[in-house]
């Protein structure tokens, strides 16, 4: 029997090679076993979905309309509006909303400080906090509370201005300020203060 020929092992070799190669790559027939790779997750603490959020939005901007539309023509124009928003968060529909109010609060021919008029202020404002937390969301997303708490805090503090001054408008001009009103404005301060500690505490408390 003949002996191998000096190519033929070489050849061999460099078959040798390349196979242990191969299953050091791999993992097969090498002895080392690869490790599972850790679980990586993230906790965002309380949250709540955005399609919440938005649902939120369309009922007080629904509200707001209520307190001004006296007709179906008006209907037809604040609902279109109010749907062209949900639609395109990111546009410029929020002004036109606030326009919009505005104008047909003209037109309804109310007092400067009528009690809607006090409503209105603090509807159109919390629309439009609500809608800067959401535009360019998907409704899917889950918004962090904590995400909520800066906004709603600010909002809370300039209504309380906002409706103080208004209050001391009226009473300064003689205009008044009827008896039912007062308790409204104060149930809505309460709620807005209730509102901004329970999202605190959430968001302290993290992730159960």
């Amino acid at each position: 029997m003949t002996s191998p020929t000096p190519a033929a092992v070489s050849a061999r070799q460099r078959a040798r090679t390349l196979l242990s190669r191969l299953a050091a790559t791999f993992g097969f027939g090498t002895g080392v076993t690869t490790r599972p790779l850790p679980v990586v997750g993230a906790r965002i603490g309380p949250w709540v979905p955005v399609w919440v959020v938005t649902t939120a939005m369309v009922a007080m901007a629904t509200v707001g309309a209520a307190l001004v539309v006296q007709g179906w023509i008006g209907w037809a124009v604040l609902g279109g509006i109010i749907a062209v928003l949900v639609r395109f968060p990111e546009g410029p529909w929020i002004g036109v909303y606030a326009v919009a109010i505005g104008v047909l609060l003209l037109v309804s021919g109310a007092e400067p400080f009528a009690s809607r008029v006090f409503a209105l202020i603090a509807l159109v404002h919390l629309v439009a906090v609500l809608h800067s937390v959401v535009s360019g969301l998907p409704w899917a997303a889950r918004l962090q509370l904590r995400a909520l708490r800066g906004p709603l805090a600010r909002f809370a503090a300039a209504q309380s201005a906002a409706q103080a001054l208004a209050t001391v408008g009226a009473l300064l001009t003689g205009a008044g300020v009827t008896v039912p009103w007062l308790p409204v404005v104060a149930a809505a301060g309460l709620a807005a203060v209730a509102v901004t500690l329970y999202l605190r505490l959430a968001t302290d408390a993290g992730p159960g």
